[in-house]
């Protein structure tokens, strides 16, 4: 049976499969806002990180302040990180999977089709995975779908261009989640797909056999990861430690 490795996080559960593998009921998303900080601790960590052209943004200072940073070293570790200070990426479920099998393609020399979303999020992560592709020498396509032809997601016609374009592996970012026919339309084709993802994920389907079992992908992260272009990068320190790079 073929692999599916998917990669991703929901901010707030609205129903499907949590974390234990239970189903869940729909609910309503709730956006929560926080409460205003203090202005003298705004004010306070805006003239902290000014320069000699003037204060740093109040704005920006008030989101800092928002997330409990209040002092210098704070702030700069916040806006200027080390790699050093980044995440294991292997505490993302799924992770150790897909960058096994994405150092697997380098090592036999497959081609990949980088399958992304055609939104900000979508596009932003598939140059971010192309950049790095192009820097391994990976042999990859690209592929946008066309929003009004193919619609959202993962379509027929993208895995029918992998296999026709001699793709073995898709690596699907900002979609795929609830693709679970298009996924195993893929294997058909013997092609593998790694979702990377950051949407909800639907209930569950049971695979036995041939058939394909996407299943959630959650973080057991320090703090929330909310779109897929963090998650791609999350991915991209995997597979760098997958090669011992």
């Amino acid at each position: 049976m073929r692999r599916v490795a998917q990669i991703g996080f929901s901010g707030t559960f609205v129903g499907g499969v949590n974390q234990n593998g239970q189903n869940q009921p729909q609910t309503a998303m709730i956006w929560k806002y926080k409460p205003q900080p203090a202005s003298a601790a705004v004010e306070n960590l805006s003239q902290m990180l000014g320069t000699t052209s003037g204060s740093f943004p109040l704005p920006l200072a008030t989101v800092l302040v928002q997330r409990g940073i209040t002092d210098l070293e704070s702030a700069k570790r916040f806006l200027s990180p080390t790699k050093d200070a980044l995440h294991d990426p292997f505490l993302m479920k799924g992770m150790d999977i897909a960058c096994e099998r994405i150092a697997r393609a380098l090592e036999k020399g497959e081609k990949i089709l980088i399958y992304g979303d055609y939104d900000v999020d979508g596009t932003t992560s598939v140059s971010l995975l192309q950049l790095y592709f192009e820097d391994l020498g990976f042999q990859f396509e690209v592929y946008i779908p066309d929003r009004f032809v193919e619609g959202y997601g993962i379509s027929f016609e993208g895995i029918q261009y992998a296999s026709d374009s001699g793709c073995r592996l898709v690596i699907a970012l900002d979609c795929g989640t609830k693709a679970i026919d298009k996924v195993r339309f893929a294997n058909e084709k013997a092609i593998d797909v790694i979702v990377v993802d950051h949407h909800q994920p639907g209930r569950r389907i049971a695979g036995s056999g041939g058939h394909v079992e996407p299943y959630a992908g959650w973080l057991q992260l320090p703090r929330s990861i909310i779109v897929c272009l963090c998650v791609d990068n999350e991915t991209l320190s995997g597979i760098a430690a997958i090669l011992g790079w």
